[in-house]
């Protein structure tokens, strides 16, 4: 996985946004309903609440955390990454100024210290992304003590849980360069069953952190606990509330793709309805997702045609994936279901072409000792091939 996950405000997917505690209850409306169309992704309307609460509580770090998330939402999986990355950054430090100068006034003010920790935790996970990564862990560090203190002055705010509970899944699962950086620094340990127990917590009882702890065990029941039924369970509901929302279509899709390459036995229907859904989405919205992960949808429908054995839109897809998406990492998993097919097909000459091209690729799981069963014998459709195959891809989301 990549090693985004060095923030302990992480991102999976895609999908968190971190409120602080309710101080107004003038400005807790204009809040809600600007975060209910930003999930949705109605992002120009969502600013215009944001500001609304901006133009009343100057001295207020939410609205400039919320407003910087706007354009974060808008980058995220996009092409228009670059362009809007500073834009967010300008915003969330913004509201890190508006931290510290409350805390320069009152060093107890635990809503300052939770916004603080948050806003962090969303910087240092951009340093990393630019390969900073000792920069990235000392907003982590920081960040984690500033959320610590916060929960020392009120641990009865419930939405506190849900940046606890983040914190340690994502530090439990953490890459070798974070844990060596947590011991540098330190950086506490996670602790992943804790972490699930705050989030199903907030799941019951946060009052902001509902929606954004289902969508997180969503990530955590499709990468660090693979279950697809539990994951399903906490994102179905928020593809139906949420029916402009590409995050969460993008969510399910991952769920339904790290079960079925592992497993073989994911509702292949299900996925490929998702995927046509978020294509179409995309189109009517006129906007395009990154190159790779474009290429990873193409990959995925091909995949899922292959398991339903409609073989010729299979060959149509991944075809066209192995041609439009030469340094894609699935390039290689692609040319070996290729020879699969041909296998199916009668024709050996043809799958041991595919096989030879797949091996050329990078490799993961089992690949290798795979390409060496099928070079010396006949794929027969239904075999369980894959072992842990597909989580040792890359994960670029």
């Amino acid at each position: 996985m990549r090693v985004l996950k060095i923030s302990f405000i992480y991102i999976l997917l895609l999908h968190t946004f971190i409120l602080g505690k309710t101080k107004h209850a003038d400005r807790d409306p204009l809040l809600l309903k600007g975060i209910e169309l930003l999930l949705d992704e109605y992002f120009d309307s969502s600013i215009v609440y944001f500001d609304s609460v901006s133009n009343f509580y100057s001295n207020d770090p939410v609205p400039l955390f919320f407003k910087g998330m706007v354009y974060f939402r808008k980058a995220f999986n996009m092409k228009e990454f670059d362009k809007y990355s500073k834009v967010f950054l300008k915003y969330w430090e913004s509201g890190l100024e508006i931290c510290e100068k409350n805390l320069q006034k009152n060093p107890e003010d635990a809503y300052a210290l939770f916004f603080k920790g948050g806003i962090l935790g969303y910087i240092g996970n951009q340093y990393v992304i630019r390969k900073s990564f000792f920069k990235g862990a000392s907003n982590a560090y920081s960040g984690i003590r500033a959320l610590q203190k916060s929960y020392e002055l009120d641990s009865t705010y419930i939405d506190m849980y849900y940046g606890l509970g983040l914190y340690h899944v994502t530090a439990a699962n953490s890459s070798n360069i974070v844990k060596f950086l947590q011991k540098l620094l330190p950086i506490p340990y996670g602790d992943e069953e804790l972490g699930i127990k705050y989030l199903r917590l907030c799941t019951k009882e946060g009052f902001y952190s509902k929606v954004l702890s289902q969508a997180l065990l969503a990530y955590v029941y499709t990468y660090y606990r693979p279950n697809i039924d539990s994951a399903i369970f906490f994102i179905q509901p928020l593809i139906e509330k949420y029916p402009r929302s590409t995050d969460f279509l993008i969510t399910a899709i991952n769920a339904y793709a790290y079960d079925g390459l592992n497993n073989t036995s994911t509702d292949w229907t299900q996925l490929l309805s998702y995927i046509n859904k978020l294509e179409s989405r995309m189109e009517e919205r006129k906007e395009k997702l990154t190159k790779w992960y474009s290429g990873k949808l193409l990959f995925l429908k091909g995949y899922s045609y292959f398991m339903l054995k409609d073989f010729e839109n299979a060959k149509l897809y991944l075809n066209k994936f192995t041609r439009k998406y030469k340094d894609n990492e699935y390039k290689s998993v692609a040319y070996l279901t290729l020879g699969f097919i041909e296998d199916i097909n009668n024709n050996r000459k043809s799958a041991l072409s595919f096989y030879n091209k797949a091996s050329k690729g990078k490799k993961f799981g089992n690949l290798v000792e795979l390409l060496n069963i099928y070079k010396s014998k006949k794929y027969n459709f239904g075999e369980k091939f894959f072992k842990g195959f597909f989580y040792e891809l890359p994960d670029k989301l």
